[in-house]
């Protein structure tokens, strides 16, 4: 998907906690924290989160974000400093974006895992267990009638 300089983006992007609107250039965490950011950041956040964990080539960041306006890879690299600078201005513990040497970068998002507790685990057994018993017994109890 390409974002013109021209075209509105009704699209929204939450990935883990985060979420942004290349519209309206809101940036929000889980906190409720959020902050506005330039179209050309917005966009930048947008199409990286996209493809949180993954690394994406510059070349297609570029073709993304500046579309037909003949840019060089400094001008990239500007706006990944700015975005870095921003997220770090505005949020405690902001998605931290790796640069991949002379590829392109990738935006670390943690994906928040539903951590359950060895009672927890062991109480659902329970339960299945006590379910397949009361089965079995009314089971055996209509093969008796």
């Amino acid at each position: 998907m390409k974002l013109g300089n021209n075209e509105e983006a009704v699209y929204k992007s939450t990935i883990g906690s985060w979420s942004i609107s290349p519209e309206s250039g809101i940036v929000s965490c889980g906190t409720g924290d959020e902050t506005y950011l330039e179209p050309r950041l917005a966009k930048l956040f947008y199409v990286l989160s996209e493809n949180a964990n993954i690394m994406v080539p510059r070349k297609q960041l570029i073709d993304q974000i500046w579309c037909d306006t003949i840019v060089n890879e400094e001008s990239l690299t500007r706006a990944i400093s700015d975005l870095r600078k921003t997220l770090k201005k505005h949020f405690d513990n902001p998605p931290q974006i790796q640069t991949i040497p002379k590829r392109g970068y990738r935006m670390i998002i943690s994906m928040s895992r539903i951590r359950r507790s060895f009672w927890m685990v062991a109480l659902e057994y329970i339960v299945y267990i006590l379910v397949a018993f009361i089965l079995i017994i009314l089971i055996i109890r209509g093969l008796n009638y």
